[in-house]
């Protein structure tokens, strides 16, 4: 940057003091002009100097008494003239003439020998006209700017802003994430991001390699928004808790290595394991898995949703995105559909995401569970408990052997009616009191159930499912007409399929109470059956 200052250029030579020499391409103009002595000089005037202001002319003219002009006390003695920058102008010093702070204006340092200052005090600048002779310094605009300040004040302002303009969160507060980038827990360990692995409303998961030690971990970074970061601390208190007393980790719920905040986001260390079993599916076209991959999945999965529970927690979000495969080599057999259908040559699961669990004594949230896999009694506003979680398993292991969600909804009368369609009419027990517990609620859809008239199978005053109402879209009614009862779904029936299906019917019944519980289900005879079929050689 070139100087901001008019200076006469005098012809008698001065001591230096190594400043950089001034860019050759800085533009200027020469005036010649006489001063009030009427003696001619040369005035130099570079294009971008400001006009200067009567506060800085007197500025320059020094004080009244003729005592030299004290260094600012933000003023520092340093090989660049020691200034800070100038503080940015409010209106009132503006108006005042004010404003100049760490600026001597109009003022150089010369040396202490030549006019008789100690060192690190400034003295006023001499100037001189084109004949030698000594004329009175020109007016100086305040906050005069050199090129050897521009250079400090734009390297220190440069990292400021560079400083300021890291964002680690979007404008929704989610983590920005760039290969590459460290999350550090401020002490012990750094983690380089290498790819995101998924992201959701909670935040973003990435695989990254802990600089200490090169291992990989999976770290999930919460969003920075005060709900995800609260259900945050849920999610380490449960996951604290179920490390604590599993350490070698045989029920597979997955381990927490540690926690950390990160600017406002709470980092969360994981082992780093393979796909979820929805990918997989996805990746393999969706083909079905062999019933012997389908028990084995649910004896893992129950032992670890056994372990969940005798711990008083409800996981209330048990889905394939939420089952990680701990490995993914695979044998390809061809199928009818499928040239190259994926059989995994090891069914090792692990149960994660414990974002939304809930203690059995704790707060429990109107509605919970990812729609595919909600029960009933979520979409009834009828109160939850451990069976909602038992409901999610059999329309995981339904999704398993037919590699399709089993109610792909996203309407809740349109859910309940699929249900119906699939398990039979909810029976009017239970429609009954349902309703009167949406009346009671005050919910806005008391129109999803009606009477009935007296009969050998109901009495007066019982409800059913109204399905469907007269706004129901057609597309809806042919949808659910559609769909097949359970043991169609499942398809041919073997002495182990049809275990199968009982297990299923088991978990997934209208009333909660009905319901298998996790010990009951582990004991189902499904898992003492021996399947031989193209999964059979897997472990």
């Amino acid at each position: 940057m070139s100087s901001s200052k008019v200076a006469t250029r005098p012809t008698a030579p001065r001591q230096g003091r190594g400043y950089p020499r001034e860019s050759a391409a800085v533009k200027y103009s020469v005036e010649r002009v006489r001063n009030a002595n009427g003696v001619e000089q040369e005035v130099l005037t570079l294009e971008d100097t400001p006009e200067p202001s009567a506060a800085a002319a007197a500025a320059a003219a020094g004080p009244s008494n003729g005592a030299p002009p004290q260094a600012s006390s933000r003023a520092r003695n340093d090989p660049y003239g020691g200034y800070e920058p100038a503080q940015k102008k409010r209106k009132s010093d503006v108006a005042s003439g004010s404003g100049t702070r760490g600026y001597a204006a109009g003022y150089q340092q010369a040396p202490a020998a030549a006019v008789g200052y100690a060192p690190g005090q400034y003295a006023p600048a001499q100037q001189y006209n084109a004949y030698g002779q000594q004329v009175a310094a020109a007016p100086a605009a305040s906050g005069t700017k050199r090129k050897h300040d521009e250079y400090e004040r734009d390297n220190r302002d440069g990292q400021r802003g560079r400083e300021r303009q890291v964002k680690y969160a979007d404008s929704d507060g989610h983590f920005i994430v760039e290969v590459g980038a460290t999350v550090s827990d401020g002490a012990r360990h750094d983690y380089v991001i290498e790819r995101l692995l998924g992201q959701g409303t909670f935040g973003k998961v990435v695989a990254a390699k802990r600089k200490q030690d090169s291992r990989r971990y999976a770290v999930k970074i919460i969003r920075a928004v005060h709900k995800y970061q609260e259900a945050a601390k849920t999610e380490i208190r449960v996951l604290t808790l179920l490390t604590k007393n599993d350490r070698a980790n045989i029920k597979k719920c997955i381990p927490l290595v540690s926690h950390f905040d990160f600017h406002g986001h709470t980092c969360l260390v994981t082992p780093l394991l393979s796909c979820s079993v929805f990918d997989f599916l996805k990746d393999n076209s969706y083909e079905p898995f062999p019933l012997s991959h389908v028990q084995r999945f649910g004896r893992q999965l129950l032992t670890s949703l056994a372990y969940v529970h005798d711990n008083k927690l409800i996981h209330t979000d048990l889905k394939p995105e939420n089952i990680l495969l701990e490995r993914t080599q695979v044998t390809i057999v061809p199928s009818r559909r499928n040239r190259h259908r994926k059989i995994l040559d090891d069914t090792g699961i692990q149960l994660i995401d414990f974002g939304s669990a809930t203690f059995e004594g704790d707060y429990h949230a109107t509605v919970v569970s990812t729609r595919h896999y909600r029960a009933p009694e979520i979409i009834l506003n009828m109160g939850w408990s451990y069976p909602c979680d038992m409901w999610s398993i059999g329309c995981i292991l339904v999704e398993f052997v037919t590699g399709e969600a089993l109610f792909q909804t996203h309407d809740n009368l349109e859910h309940l009616a699929m249900m119906e369609k699939v398990f039979g009419p909810m029976p009017t027990a239970y429609a009954t009191l349902a309703q009167q517990k949406t009346s009671a609620a005050q919910q806005p859809h008391p129109e999803w159930f009606k009477r009935v008239p007296a009969n050998q199978r109901s009495k007066k005053g019982d409800y059913v499912l109204a399905f469907p109402l007269s706004t129901t879209q057609k597309q809806s009614v042919k949808f659910v007409k559609g769909m097949r009862k359970l043991k169609d779904i499942i398809g041919p029936m073997n002495s182990a399929s049809q275990q199968f299906a009982d297990l299923c019917e088991g978990l997934l019944r209208w009333d909660q109470r009905d319901r298998l519980t996790v010990h009951e289900a582990l004991d189902h005879d499904f898992f003492k059956e021996t399947i031989n079929d193209e999964g059979s050689h897997s472990r």
